[in-house]
């Protein structure tokens, strides 16, 4: 693989990877959020996304339900950070803080 730790955008297999494995978790929640808008209620065989416009920060799909264009979805993910941790230590003096009243 050229470009190790990135991966693709859901359903592209032809495309570069451009995607941190984070956006890329992202990029496939925000196509099934947008999907099931689009429907009530779906199964992946009776949906075909295509891919018609194909970009480093998006992808857009044409989507049919059983042959029949349903809509457009548009796939934009964002760079997704894990949370910055605390030290315990820090985090045992505001759980004591709170416990004893003080700082409020």
């Amino acid at each position: 693989m050229a470009h190790p730790g990135l991966y693709r955008y859901p359903f592209d297999k032809d495309g570069e990877p451009v995607l941190t494995f984070g956006e890329a978790i992202t990029a496939a929640r925000m196509l099934e959020t947008q999907l099931s808008a689009l429907m009530e209620r779906w199964t992946f065989p009776e949906l075909s996304l295509t891919i018609v416009d194909r970009r480093p920060g998006y992808v857009r799909y044409e989507v049919r339900r059983s042959g029949k264009f349903v809509g457009m979805v548009t796939v934009m993910p964002f760079s997704v950070e894990p949370p910055k941790a605390e030290p315990e230590s820090v985090i045992q003096d505001r759980i004591e803080k709170r416990r004893s009243g003080i700082g409020n």
